[in-house]
């Protein structure tokens, strides 16, 4: 499924220990043992589109934009570029609800991806929690590929990336939306 040899092995983080680490940090859970995590003091707010999307709140559409050229390619070119300039280190990738649903909505592509990276599915089938794969910042190449696959593929989920200072929703309307922890921030984009 996903091109070239790979050499990295993401590994996973046991929820409870994810979810003490993402409050620590300053964010909540808003979905019970899921990884739909938005900050407790909410700061800056992007959203990455590849076209219009005319069910997003009209302050939400003033949050967003459309990526040149239009596509899912695009938007983790961005992804990547993104982690990199702003030294993001890093990335949690976990459902917004949790492995069980994700992995029997998306057997037929969401088996075959992790299965790729090496995560052993048969572990997760059971999990009614969102254990984050880890992604070290030597792998946002393949952050960036495996975000891509999820773009193409998500038809009603969606799925969080988690950084120290920021979350990114991984959206099935093939967009990409930032959000950030209260304080200075860059301009994202």
């Amino acid at each position: 499924m996903l091109d070239g040899n790979l050499h990295a092995m993401p590994k996973m983080i046991d929820y409870d220990d994810a979810f003490l680490a993402m409050t620590a940090r300053g964010f909540r859970c808003v979905y019970p043992r899921g990884g739909a995590f938005v900050p407790t003091r909410p700061g800056q707010v992007e959203g990455w589109l590849i076209a219009a999307d005319p069910t997003l709140r009209p302050a939400a559409r003033e949050l967003a934009r459309i990526v040149s050229p239009p596509t899912t390619s695009t938007l983790c070119a961005m992804l990547k570029s993104h982690c990199h300039d702003k030294q993001l280190g890093e990335a949690w990738l976990m459902p917004k609800a949790h492995w069980a649903h994700e992995l029997d909505a998306g057997k037929n592509w969401l088996v075959p991806l992790l299965d790729d990276i090496r995560i052993d599915t048969r572990l997760l089938e059971a999990r009614a929690d969102a254990s984050p794969i880890v992604f070290a910042p030597t792998e946002h190449d393949l952050l960036a590929r495996i975000t891509e696959q999820l773009l193409n593929h998500l038809e009603a989920s969606d799925f969080l990336l988690a950084f120290e200072p920021c979350v990114c929703t991984v959206h099935h309307h093939k967009q990409l939306w930032w959000q950030w922890l209260e304080g200075p921030q860059q301009q994202l984009a």
